[in-house]
């Protein structure tokens, strides 16, 4: 008897140091670890399949090489007619940036007829212009997660892998300037609660820059409504407020900001017609099936808003914006799991792994380390959107649970002290 139970104490001891172990680890060693892991799994894969098993993870197989580069440049080239001719679905801001990247490109190739923007890789200026373009990009990127404070040898790792992680590869695939709105919204975040006034202004332009180029990022803004922040939340009104009023004069004033909400939705309306196929080979009409496909957005859309109120810690706040972000099916796609970066980044800085931070953690880096093939990356990235969903509303329920508990006791000692 006395061997097992010193064998069990043994046992409970190790057990005991290795959980005081993996707590003391903080989840960019855990992140670093698994990217390494996908990484390489990935360049075995590519080695023994080869350009199959590469080109296997991006959009139509790379046939649409840098196309969300391209396109919108050759869109924008065009002037006032970017909204009414182009269907252009970027507000001012973002076509003016994109307009400023025309200019490096030969008129030759502007001209061209729109089904012909692949010719791009006939013209030095413009593969040099791209080059160039998402190369500083993601050295601006490199920048701004070295400020996290880790380890010199912890900080190489974790920006090396996380630039060469699946979205960002995918991403580079694309060409996307959904980057330059990444870049923005990090900046915002990792000033959010600054001792620097000036870096905390600064955080709140970039803010609205990032608003400016895709609208959405505009409900990043809403913790500091939770955290009463009513001045800085004012004054990234303003300056949101400029940056779609200012652009807008290049391109006949403000009715072009309604030119691209409108052309926004028409994207938007058709991004969901899938669902709707869907819902009419059920038997359910499309007047019925858009009212629920309505509705199904407006509750997730509210809730992110009354979640994002409630006092929270920020990150989570963030993550739920992204998660809401990525509901939408104009948004959904594999490079724009990076718009969850801010809250990740804030996550790994912030948080130990314990309790459901496990499973935060899971959902939010299995994106990155993984690089699945085509057919299997929309399921994967709807398990981890609906994963994070529900974690966020049982956060939220909790914290709600919590608030009244508060409130309620606060009342019962307040009615005692009146009462005495």
């Amino acid at each position: 008897m006395r061997i097992k139970q010193t064998v069990r104490d043994q046992f409970a001891r190790i057990k005991n140091n290795f959980l005081a172990f993996l707590r003391r680890r903080d989840p960019a060693e855990y992140f670093i670890a698994l990217m390494l892991v996908g990484l390489t799994v990935f360049v075995l894969r590519c080695l023994i399949g080869g350009s199959d098993a590469f080109l296997g993870i991006f959009f139509e197989r790379g046939e649409m090489l840098f196309y969300d580069f391209f396109a919108p440049v050759r869109d924008a080239a065009q002037g006032l007619g970017v909204y009414t001719e182009m269907g252009s679905i970027y507000p001012p801001l973002s076509n003016l940036i994109i307009f400023l990247f025309s200019r490096f490109l030969p008129a030759e190739y502007l001209s061209l007829p729109r089904e012909e923007f692949y010719q791009w890789s006939q013209y030095p200026t413009a593969i040099l212009t791209y080059i160039l373009y998402f190369s500083i990009s993601l050295l601006v990127l490199a920048l701004l997660l070295g400020r996290e404070k880790y380890t010199p040898a912890k900080k190489s790792l974790f920006i090396f892998l996380m630039l060469c992680s699946f979205p960002f590869v995918f991403l580079s695939e694309r060409g996307n300037t959904v980057i330059l709105c990444i870049i923005a919204m990090l900046i915002y975040t990792q000033n959010y609660n600054s001792q620097n006034p000036a870096a905390r202004e600064f955080g709140l332009f970039m803010l609205a820059v990032a608003t400016g180029m895709k609208f959405y990022p505009v409900l990043l803004g809403l913790p500091l409504l939770a955290d009463k922040r009513w001045k800085d939340a004012i004054h990234a009104c303003v300056y949101g407020l400029l940056c779609f009023l200012i652009p807008s004069f290049f391109y006949n004033g403000p009715i072009s900001i309604f030119w691209s909400i409108k052309n926004t939705l028409g994207f938007s309306g058709r991004s969901v017609a899938p669902a709707g196929d869907f819902m009419a080979s059920n038997g359910i009409s499309a007047a019925f099936g858009g009212t629920l496909l309505i509705l199904f957005y407006l509750f997730v859309v509210l809730f992110a808003v009354f979640a994002a109120l409630i006092e929270r810690k920020p990150w989570k706040s963030w993550l739920l914006c992204g998660i809401v972000m990525l509901t939408m099916p104009s948004i959904f796609s594999s490079y724009n799991w990076l718009l969850l970066l801010p809250a990740i980044v804030a996550f790994f800085r912030s948080e130990k792994l314990t309790g459901r931070n496990w499973l935060y953690f899971f959902l939010l880096t299995v994106p990155f380390f993984t690089y699945p093939p085509r057919p299997w990356q929309d399921t994967m990235l709807i398990v981890a959107v609906v994963g994070l969903y529900l974690l966020s509303v049982i956060e939220a329920i909790l914290n709600l649970r919590r608030l009244l508990k508060e409130r309620k006791e606060k009342n019962i000692l307040k009615a005692e002290a009146e009462n005495a």
